[in-house]
């Protein structure tokens, strides 16, 4: 997160996540989400889980109108290089998606996320290690203001 930015829990309801953000006038802010614990997989950096076989994300969310956000896939060793877990430390975005202000569904498939440029193994063979993940996050570019992200729920599909 930038210096100028802040992203925190508002509220804890049942089935929803309420953040809300300030992306500041740098590079912006965002929030990791965790793999299921009952997925979780060892040896491997915290957090590591097996996501294997999952081709698609599914995000229900609420983003308010116009403000733009990207959706991470981050490998266990992205953040340290640990590749304990057999996966080469990448990192994948998909394209900036756009909020509607309205309850929306956003769909991610796994294939079409793009190896980052700026963070992870830079060195990597440019393919997901589902098997050995570390988080999904959520990010919103600088320069976009205060805000309140809802969400509803983030599931995998088969």
């Amino acid at each position: 997160m930038a210096q100028d930015a802040r992203m925190e829990i508002a509220d804890r309801a049942e089935g929803t996540l309420t953040f809300n953000y300030h992306t500041g006038n740098q590079w912006g802010c965002g929030t990791s989400l965790f793999g299921p614990r009952h997925l979780a997989r060892t040896p491997g950096p915290a957090n590591t889980t097996d996501l294997d076989g999952y081709t698609t994300l599914v995000l229900e969310a609420t983003v308010p109108k116009g403000v733009k956000f990207e959706v991470i896939l981050d490998e266990a060793g992205a953040a340290d290089g640990d590749t304990s877990a057999g996966d080469d430390g990448e990192s994948f975005i998909y394209p900036p998606s756009v909020g509607t202000g309205d309850r929306t569904t956003y769909r991610f498939e796994i294939a079409d996320a793009l190896a980052r440029e700026s963070w992870g193994n830079q060195q990597g063979a440019r393919r997901i290690e589902m098997q050995a993940m570390k988080a999904v996050a959520l990010y919103f570019p600088g320069s976009q203001g205060n805000g309140r992200l809802v969400l509803h729920s983030v599931r995998l599909e088969r």
